[in-house]
This record gives C-alpha cells, structure tokens and sequence, in this order.
C-alpha cells in the first residue's frame, strides 16, 4: 500500500509537501515509525515508505484524509461555498403544480481571516471553523462519516452558516498520493452542501414575491383560457339550438304526432287498419307456403303499413329470390312493398335533412345522429332496419338462414327456402309424430294402470288363466297380443279392437295352443324379458 500521509511535528503532511529522502524528518501516523519520502518517483506516484521496509498494518489513510483537510484549510484559510437554491411550489386551480427554482447566490470563493478547526459549539466540535470579520462559517468534512442530523439541526437551530466538504468519494483512489487533486476536490463546488444556509432573509422575500406573481399569471392565464371556452361553448350552444329550431320547425306535425299520438292505444288501432296490399309481389298461396317461419313477433314492427305476415313474407321472398343479401338491400326492398306510417318515415329521414343545416349554421355534431331531437323522442324513434335486422336473427336461430362472415352478408341454407321448408316440416312431422306416440303412451299408461301396476307373478297367472281358456273353451286357436302376450279368442275385431289386458294397437298374431304347450307355460312366461 503507498502511503500518501505522514506526521511531521504532530501535523499531517502530504508527500508532496517535504524533502524528498529519509531527512524529510516524518514518521507513520500508525506505527510512529520513521518513513522516508519518495516524491520524485517516475514510474509510480510520489509516496512515503517506511525505513524499515516493513508494511503498517495500523494506518488509516482516510483518517489522514481528514486531518490534512483540516490542516489545509487551517493553512489556506480558503473555501468555495456553494450556490443558495431557493425552490418554491405552488398549485393551480386547474390541479396543476407550478415549480420555480431562484439562486439567491452563486457558488464563490471566500477567504477568511482564520480558520480554527476543532473549534467548540455547544455540546458539539466543528471540523474547522472560518471567521472573517464578525462572520462565521463551520465547515464539516466528511470522508467516513456525514455530519449527525443532531448536530445539523442544532446548526440551523443557532443560525449558524454551515457547509459539509465530501471526500467520501475519494476513498481507494489515486487522488489521495496527489496534493494538488486533493486541494481541488476540497475546493471544488460540487463536492459541498449545505447544511445551515444563509438567512439571505431580503432576497427570499424577493423570490416569495416573484414566484407569487408567477403563479397569479398562470392561474389569470387559466382563468381566461376558461372563460374562453365557457365562452366559445355558450356560443356554439346558441348556435346548436337555433339549427335544432330550424330543423323542428321543418318537422313540427310528425314531432306533434310522436310526442303526443303515438302510444299503445293508437298503436293497436293502427294495426287493425292494415290489409294484404292489392298490387304486391306476396300472395296469399306464398304466406301459406311461407307458414311457420311467419307471424314470429317483433317489437315495434307496427311502424310497417301491412301486417307482420306480409313484411316479414317480403323478407324471405327476396332473401329466397337473391343468393348474397345484405341487410340495406333487404330493407330497401320491404321499404319498397310494405312502407312504414309516413309520419315515421318523415322522422327517420329528417336527419339528412338537418346535415344541411348543421353544415350551413357551422355546427359541430354528429351529423349522423338526430341531434335536433330529445332523449326521450329518440327513444320513440323506431327504425326498420333495425326490426328487419332482428327477423332474420330469429331466421338464422331456425336454421333458416346463415351469416357469410366478414361479408355481412345473409344466404338461405340449401340455397333455396324449399330445401329449408322441406327439411323442417320433414323434422316437424318427426317431432310430432314422436309426441303423438309419447302421449298415447301415457294415455295407455293411465287408461291401463292396473295391467302395468301388476308384479310379474300376477301377470304370469293372468296368461296361464287365458291359455287355459282358450284351449277348453275356443279348441286352442286365438290371437295373441303381440305386446303382453295375452292371447285372445279368435272372434275378436282385428282391425279396431286394442288389447283390453294392456291397451296395444299393434296387430294381434294367430296362436294355437295344445295341452302339451300349457304344461311348460308357466316356465315359458316367466322367462319373458318384457313382464
């Protein structure tokens, strides 16, 4: 380890501060051993070394870092103090924070008259302490350890200007076997803090005053900016509700009759008016040939001049009629055939009307909305794009008809609707006809509790007791319930009579029996599976 400090009559020296050799008359600060300066060296830095040639395992260089800070500040009675930042913050009405950083002074060099090092205050010992006239300045330096919030608070406390040297950084570094390095770091303004500033009491005052101007300019200029947008609002609004008197005024019958008309009393009277159209492409043989997928409800359908049968039979003629449909197509054709109650159509079409307006008045809105109306007579709006739209909702969940994805467009499954009309009648006959046999399954059940609530034993007897009858009584010929296997006299009508034992109307089947046959029956039938 080179050694950069020495003792030489009980101060701390730099290498580079004595005669070069053994009679540079220093010893280590560790050991108290003599060591001799080698402050010409070419290859390595100046340095000292001990005579004896022995390395100190006691020295600590840091130690002697702060002590020849001292020692040079005690001689050079010269400091930097650094520059007095005075940072301000204050907030808006807007929510806004404005900053605004003031250098009450710059960084500058001071040279004092003395500087005393060691000095006491209070409870406390300052590292140095600079006096220039009636002024003084404590100067901490730190090189292991920062100054103790204690002791800082007890500075600022006592209105003590004070300043912390940091040297911490130069630790482990080459710096330190260089005096004049060493020097510029103490100096340097960079390397000092403040830990009591100066009151500077006049130009905080100053600074408190420009900043409050500051934020008042901002907050007037915010202030006004608001009010220029109150403004401007104020404006269009006006604007906006002299357009919307222009386009109600256009419209002022049809909004009387939404506003004051329309409701469910009206609505079903309207709805008895309406009749098949004399001239249109749907016939009656098509409604009836449409059939189930007909009359299938939609709410506010009643806006259409012909009856739910008709405009949604226009629906499927020209979905069945145009391979690729899209939904402005399909609703121009119904609109074409079926029409909506005038009184609607003027509504709906007024917002294209009231786009000249807004255009003409330079108003911003939504030019595709119906702007000019109120919430609630929007509500009552009823498009019909929007109800033929959901129609073929209902198509499309009946398999009638499928969506082409990306394309928005609708084809009918199969191509044509007979293929969809066959199929599903073809599946209705099959449901019904599965319904039909379900409920005369139960009604068999219920008309013949007392045959299926017997235990298989019981119906056992029952068919013993029949077999026997017939062969003494009918020469052993009968018809057989091919269901029960109860066998009847051969006299019984085969073709409308049901089996009375178990309600059957499957078709009976001609059985002979011989005395030979009823000695194994009972062993016979209690080997059925279906008893």
């Amino acid at each position: 380890m080179l050694i950069p400090f020495g003792l030489k009559g009980g101060e701390i020296v730099h290498v580079d501060d004595v005669d070069n050799g053994k009679d540079c008359g220093v010893i280590c600060p560790g050991c108290r051993q003599p060591l001799v300066a080698k402050n010409n060296c070419q290859e390595k830095s100046n340095h000292f070394a001990h005579c004896s040639g022995s390395e100190c395992n006691v020295y600590a260089p840091m130690t002697c870092l702060h002590q020849y800070a001292q020692s040079l500040l005690e001689q050079e009675k010269q400091i930097v103090l650094p520059p007095v930042i005075y940072r301000l913050e204050g907030q808006l009405s807007s929510g806004r924070t404005v900053t605004e950083t003031y250098f009450l002074s710059r960084a500058k060099g001071i040279t004092f008259d003395m500087i005393c090092n060691e000095e006491a205050f209070g409870p406390y010992r300052i590292d140095c302490m600079g006096h220039k006239g009636k002024q003084s300045v404590a100067i901490e330096v730190k090189v292991t350890h920062e100054n103790t919030p204690d002791k800082s608070k007890a500075l600022r406390e006592a209105s003590q200007i004070a300043i912390e040297i940091d040297l911490s950084h130069l630790h482990g570094t080459r710096t330190l076997l260089d005096a004049e390095q060493i020097k510029r770091a103490i100096l340097n303004p960079d390397n000092i803090i403040w830990l009591s500033e100066p009151l500077m009491a006049e130009e905080r005052q100053q600074a408190d005053l420009a900043f409050r101007q500051k934020v008042e300019d901002h907050q007037q200029a915010i202030d006004q900016q608001e009010q220029m947008l109150r403004d401007q609002e104020l404006s269009e609004q006006l604007w906006i509700n002299n357009a919307s008197q222009t386009v109600r005024a256009s419209i002022s019958h049809p909004l009387e009759w939404l506003n004051t008309t329309l409701s469910p009393d009206w609505i079903e009277q309207w709805e008895k008016t309406k009749s098949l159209p004399a001239n249109s492409l749907i016939t009656q043989s098509n409604i009836e040939y449409f059939g189930e997928l007909l009359d299938l409800p939609v709410t506010g359908d009643w806006v259409f001049n012909t009856p739910r049968l008709h405009w949604q039979a226009l629906v499927l003629y020209f979905l069945d009629h145009n391979d690729k449909c899209n939904l402005s197509d399909v609703k121009k054709f119904v609109m074409r055939q079926a029409g909506i109650h005038p009184m609607m159509q003027t509504l709906n079409n007024s917002r294209y009307s009231a786009k000249k307006v807004a255009k003409q008045a330079s108003v911003y809105v939504d030019l595709n909305s119906f702007w000019f109306l109120t919430p609630d007579e929007q509500s009552r709006l009823v498009d019909p794009y929007f109800l033929i739209e959901a129609y073929i909702e209902h198509l499309i969940r009946k398999n009638v008809v499928f969506r082409v994805p990306f394309l928005n467009i609708y084809r009918v499954n199969g191509g044509s609707l007979s293929v969809v009309l066959a199929e599903n009648r073809k599946q209705n006959e099959s449901l019904r006809k599965e319904k039909e046999d379900h409920q005369k399954m139960e009604q068999r059940q219920r008309d013949f509790a007392g045959y299926f609530s017997k235990d298989r034993e019981e119906k056992v007897v029952d068919l013993v007791a029949a077999d026997n009858d017939i062969v003494k009584h009918h020469n052993g010929v009968g018809l057989r319930c091919t269901e029960c296997h109860i066998i009847w006299p051969i006299s019984i009508d085969r073709t409308h009579q049901q089996c009375q034992r178990c309600g059957s109307d499957k078709p009976f089947r001609q059985d002979t029996l011989t005395a030979e046959y009823l000695k194994k029956a009972v062993h016979r039938y209690r080997c059925l599976p279906f008893l």
